[in-house]
Parts: C-alpha cells; sequence; structure tokens
C-alpha cells in the first residue's frame, strides 16, 4: 500500500467513525425526543383525567350537601313529631340509622379536600 492509499485509508477511516459517531447522537436525540413528547402527552392526559374527576367529585359532593341537608332537616322535623306523640326518638331504628348517617357523612365530607 503507497503512501497515498494510506493517507486515503485514514482519511476514509476518521470520516467513517465520525459519520457514525454523529448516527449515534441523532439516534440519540430522536430517542430523547420521543421520550420528550411521551411524557408530555402521557402528564397532558393524566392532568385532564384529574380534571375531569375533580369536576365530577366537586358535583357529586354539592349533591351529597343537598341532600344532607333535606335529611338534617326532615330528621329534626321527625323527632320533634315523635316526641309531640309522647315516643323516645332514639328507641325507633330507623331514627337511629339515619342519624348515624348523618354523622358519618358529615364526617366524610369533612376528611374530603374538594
Amino acid at each position: 500500500m503507497n503512501l497515498r492509499e494510506k493517507i486515503e485509508k485514514e482519511i476514509t477511516d476518521k470520516v467513517m467513525t465520525k459519520l457514525a459517531s454523529e448516527r449515534v447522537e441523532l439516534n440519540l436525540m430522536a430517542k430523547l425526543e420521543e421520550s420528550e413528547y411521551e411524557l408530555s402527552r402521557s402528564t397532558a392526559d393524566f392532568a385532564q383525567l384529574v380534571n375531569d374527576f375533580t369536576t365530577k367529585a366537586k358535583k357529586e359532593k354539592q349533591r351529597i350537601e343537598k341532600v344532607l341537608k333535606i335529611a338534617k332537616s326532615q330528621a329534626d322535623d321527625a323527632v320533634k313529631k315523635i316526641k309531640e306523640v309522647g315516643l323516645n326518638p332514639n328507641d325507633l331504628p330507623v331514627n337511629k340509622k339515619l342519624r348515624n348517617t348523618i354523622k358519618d357523612t358529615e364526617s366524610f365530607l369533612k376528611s374530603t379536600k374538594l
């Protein structure tokens, strides 16, 4: 192999090495871009799910608060009427059950962070 061929081979080898290195870098960049896109899309999808759930949960909480208010009012009215006829409201299982449900619901609503 003469000098010219050696120089050409050396230059060719260096060029090929450089091209291979650039291909690796381009491939790495493509993978990074793909990861960023997937992470960004997944985060946006998750944020939308959280937003949708929060909106629905707030509406349901408002509905529960409304029903709770009505139940408390009806329970208070019932206690008055039961007492008027000379009975003890605490002796009625349905009254106890309703009072416990009201208490449980109030505790649950206080513990939620919506």
